[in-house]
């Protein structure tokens, strides 16, 4: 597994007090924390894919915000940052990605501006691959408290998110499984950081469909028939599973 972090932290280099035992919370027994300050940690990550025939698979992120229970968003990142999945799949890694202090409170959904995404094969072709839209939401909980860390991890499912068309075009419909925790801890040493400990919020799997929508349980299958029509439109063939 391997992830990319933002850290709501002032420094590169920073280890945050071990907390207690993880433990889930059910969502009615959430309270929401009082005024303040926390830190909120967003990380992506890849479970195993065959990638025998893919040497890169580099995503481009403009820009990742959190939206507020209240309805206002947060900027957590501006800062456009590649990522390239093989590699920190391979090393087994988390890649730091950013930094942002937030308001204490309970924030609903996470939002990635996403500009690109190339994969170059293993004979170092270099191919383009789209999106039914250039923006990820994920809903879910997450609990910011004072003075403490609260974690989002984005693990891209890539051998479900991955389409190849009949003329060798390819389509990303991501599959996330996204947790979140409050109270945990995060480890940054340079570009890799860790998370451990904390209570669990939020662990759901997530997809989006054709349309660029994303929700709980959604998703193209692996194996449909996907093709572009005259608009330059894809379309599927196959099935679309709705959770």
């Amino acid at each position: 597994m391997f992830g990319i972090l933002l850290l709501g932290c002032t420094s590169q280099q920073v280890q945050y007090p071990t907390p207690q035992a993880t433990e889930q919370v059910p969502p009615g027994l959430i309270q929401e924390p009082v005024s303040g300050q926390g830190t909120l940690v967003i990380a992506a990550a890849d479970k195993a894919v065959d990638v025998n025939s893919i040497s890169q698979f580099i995503i481009t992120i403009d820009k990742t915000e959190v939206r507020s229970k209240t309805g206002t968003w947060t900027t957590i990142s501006t800062n456009p940052v590649n990522i390239e999945l093989i590699s920190l799949k391979n090393d087994e890694t988390n890649a730091f990605l950013g930094e942002a202090k937030i308001p204490a409170g309970v924030y609903e959904e996470i939002r990635l501006s996403i500009s690109q995404i190339q994969l170059i094969d293993s004979e170092s072709n270099t191919h383009e691959v789209k999106l039914p839209s250039n923006e990820l939401k994920l809903k879910g909980t997450t609990i910011v408290d004072p003075d403490s860390t609260s974690t989002a991890r984005i693990d891209f499912l890539l051998d479900e998110s991955l389409h190849q068309t009949g003329n060798g075009e390819y389509l990303m419909t991501p599959v996330v499984q996204l947790e979140t925790r409050s109270n945990a801890e995060a480890k940054s040493e340079g570009n890799v950081v860790s998370i451990n400990g904390g209570i669990i919020r939020t662990n759901q799997k997530i997809g989006m469909n054709l349309k660029g929508e994303t929700k709980e349980g959604v998703q193209v299958l692996v194996g449909s028939e996907v093709v572009v029509n005259d608009n330059g439109v894809f379309v599927i063939e196959g099935v679309e599973i709705l959770g």
